[in-house]
């Protein structure tokens, strides 16, 4: 079996501390898992095991998408900000394409999924996600999914 790849989108440096301590709570939660830094050309460095650079214009999700497509195999996608407590691969036993979390923090009914939680087998996915994102400022619209959704059934 592949090993399973955790990638965390970073491409600025105002939160590379962040992503060093979500970084290092993922490789002592799951050792057995390859850690990738995702970002564009520009970015930052990190110390993932692996790196990919890649050079991508347009707003935050679609660059995200993009280079989220590349990879491929079990893949954790995780926010820089999400911290992995204790090893979570079993998910990956199950037969999914792509499987998203329920978003349940009060006071934001709006949000339906943790975007920042993502266990993804499957690239065309992002590219659905990058074509539905495409020109959408995510700041402005992270509460409105329903782009996205019609993506989901468009993979």
């Amino acid at each position: 079996m592949n090993p399973i790849k955790i990638a965390f989108y970073l491409d600025t440096a105002a939160h590379v501390a962040i992503a060093e301590h979500a970084i290092a709570a993922a490789r002592k939660a799951m050792p057995q898992a390859e850690i990738w830094h995702l970002t564009t050309l520009d970015g930052p460095t990190l110390s993932a095991d692996k790196e990919l650079r890649m050079s991508v214009k347009g707003e935050f999700a679609y660059r995200q998408a993009i280079i989220s497509a590349e990879l491929t195999g079990n893949v954790l996608f995780l926010d820089v900000d999400v911290v992995v407590n204790e090893d979570v691969s079993h998910v990956f036993a199950h037969d999914f394409d792509v499987c998203v979390t329920t978003d349940m923090r009060p006071g934001v009914p709006d949000i339906k999924y943790n975007g920042g939680v993502i266990f993804s087998r499957c690239p065309q996915y992002w590219l659905a996600i990058a074509e539905a994102g495409r020109g959408m400022d995510f700041y402005k619209t992270a509460g409105d999914w329903e782009p996205i959704e019609r993506a989901r059934g468009a993979v």
